[in-house]
């Protein structure tokens, strides 16, 4: 039984809401980034577009394993927070940076400098978040609350891409999108977490 009782809001308020943001930051990448790619820059190219999404996908994955290393050194030093914000900004400078991508070679320094930037914010935030749940006194309730808002988060995105799609051609719709989330992204590196406050 999940109870709220005596929950500490107070506390954990600003990384609920970042949270929603990184559920909001998953959709961008993992659902309207990929459309994009397949939609706009592969358009007409058949079969072919899913080894080629692929292809750039694993290119980016050896980026995220490579930073990894180094980000987590960062941590163990205790300097996940300045390492939030940083990823956090890059995200966010990445999102922007989608409008202007055409071809396959600015698809792959873009997904390079997205698995950085995501490598670098998820792993400081999840090191926060599990801090913030067992000094919470409510650990199972907060962390039930960090999946709803993630969930919320990516809903929020779909329902935005929804609406933007209905009133723009397809090609602008992607680029105006990607501008929102762009600003949506930073209330990523917003929560105050005990553990880097230390």
């Amino acid at each position: 039984k999940i109870d709220f009782k005596g929950f500490p809001w107070r506390t954990t308020w600003r990384s609920l809401v970042a949270e929603t943001a990184v559920g909001y930051d998953s959709f961008v990448t993992g659902t309207a980034w990929i459309l994009f790619i397949t939609v706009v820059i592969f358009a007409g190219d058949g079969h072919e577009v899913y080894a080629k999404v692929g292809a750039l996908a694993s290119v980016a994955l050896i980026a995220a394993l490579l930073a990894s290393y180094t980000f987590g050194k960062l941590i163990d030093r205790r300097r996940g927070g300045d390492l939030l914000k940083a990823g956090t900004i890059l995200n966010s400078f990445t999102h922007a940076m989608r409008v202007f991508v055409t071809t396959p070679v600015s698809i792959i320094f873009t997904n390079i400098l997205n698995e950085a930037a995501t490598t670098a914010y998820s792993m400081a935030f999840t090191r926060g978040l599990f801090d913030t749940a067992d000094y919470s006194g409510k650990r199972i309730a907060y962390l039930y609350l960090i999946e709803v808002v993630v969930n919320l988060g990516n809903a929020i995105a779909a329902l935005i891409f929804a609406v933007i799609l209905s009133v723009a051609p397809v090609d602008t719709a992607f680029k105006v999108f990607f501008v929102v989330s762009s600003v949506v992204v930073l209330f990523i590196g917003t929560p105050r977490f005990m553990l880097y406050r230390k």
